[in-house]
């Protein structure tokens, strides 16, 4: 969260949150510190929680990250469980953010091997959305996989 200097200089080593409490002379004060990530490097670890969530076929984690998710994403999502080995690969590109929201290309692979047809790695490149919930953390409000097969 953070660290504070000899001089008293408060310093982020990571997200999260700290009370930071000083004495001197006899006089106490505190004060709470919040450290964020950075819009781009919360999206990206988002999206990561997201690969993640889709390679393990779980939709309630996929949800706490995707709140507003649409029935036909679910309904895809579900499909997942019936492939073995599946490796979600999927980075942040062309990414704008103007306040709590932003757009960005993410593009990646779905890699695994399906009982029918054998291994298969198909590429994806999907434009998605992302605002910042009333919890205070970025979330995906929007999924549109470009290239669908």
């Amino acid at each position: 969260m953070a660290t504070v200097g000899p001089s008293g200089a408060v310093d982020a080593v990571g997200p999260g949150t700290a009370t930071i409490t000083a004495a001197v002379d006899g006089a106490m004060a505190r004060a709470d510190v919040v450290v964020a990530l950075a819009p781009r490097a919360a999206v990206e670890r988002l999206v990561e929680g997201y690969a993640t969530a889709l390679e393990r076929a779980d939709l309630a984690a996929a949800r706490e990250i995707f709140p507003g998710m649409p029935r036909e994403v679910a309904d895809a999502f579900q499909q997942l469980g019936s492939f073995r080995d599946l490796d979600v690969t999927l980075a942040v590109d062309a990414f704008q953010q103007s306040g709590e929201t932003a757009t960005a290309i993410l593009r990646g692979s779905y890699a695994f091997d399906d009982p029918n047809l054998g291994q298969q790695n198909i590429p994806a490149t999907v434009n998605a959305t992302f605002g910042v919930g009333a919890d205070g953390r970025w979330h995906i409000t929007g999924w549109d996989q470009a290239n669908r097969q």
